[in-house]
Order: C-alpha cells, then structure tokens, then sequence
C-alpha cells in the first residue's frame, strides 16, 4: 500500500532549489524576481528623492541666507511633483503589483481570440 523509504533524500543542486524544478517553479520564480527587482528599482528611486530633496534645500539654505534673507522657498515645487511621481511609483510596486501582468494580458486576449495556448 504505501511505499516507504527511510534512507530516501532529495537531490538538491547545491542552492535551496530542487536539482529539477518544475515549469511551475520556473515561472513563479521568475515572477518573484522580476517584483524583487521592481521593489529594488523603488527604494533606488526613493533614496535618489531624499538626496535630491536634501540637496535642493541645502542650496536654497546656502543661497538665500549668502544673499541675506531667506526667500521665497522654491525647493518645494521640484520636491511636490518629484514626490507625486515618487507616489505613483510607490502604488505601482506594492499596491497594484501584479494586476496589470502583461503576460496574463496577452493570455486572457488569445483567449478572446479564440487561439489555445500551447503552455
């Protein structure tokens, strides 16, 4: 009835992957990778947001008080529409991450045209 093998043990391929991973595998990691690489693109962008804020005042800081007076402070606006976009990145990533897969687009159209998929 149940075949039991004590000494049985996994090949593995010298990482944490089986030596023989399955398409299945193949394709979530894949996924996984590619949304790795989305959250790293957005933490490369939000630093790039901070030093460019901080550097934007410190020349508004630096110019204004050189010229005698602060005035009027136009680091804002560079920083508002940078930190909309910032945002828009931000809900991209980790808010819609996956609702807009190209790949499941394609899929769900060839469907709708009638052609199989040979997957």
């Amino acid at each position: 009835m149940y075949d039991y093998k004590p000494d049985y043990k996994p090949e593995y391929s010298g990482s944490y992957q089986p030596a023989y991973p399955t398409e299945a595998y193949q394709a979530a990691y894949l996924q996984a990778e590619k949304r790795v690489q989305e959250r790293l693109h957005f933490y490369r962008h939000l630093a790039a947001y901070v030093i460019g804020g901080a550097s934007f005042i410190a020349i508004y800081l630096l110019s204004s008080l050189a010229a005698g007076g602060l005035y009027y402070p136009w680091f804002i606006w560079p920083m508002l529409f940078w930190g909309i976009g910032l945002t828009f990145h931000f809900l991209n990533v980790f808010v819609f991450s996956g609702t807009h897969d190209r790949q499941k687009m394609i899929e769900a159209e060839m469907r709708r045209m009638g052609i199989k998929s040979e997957i």
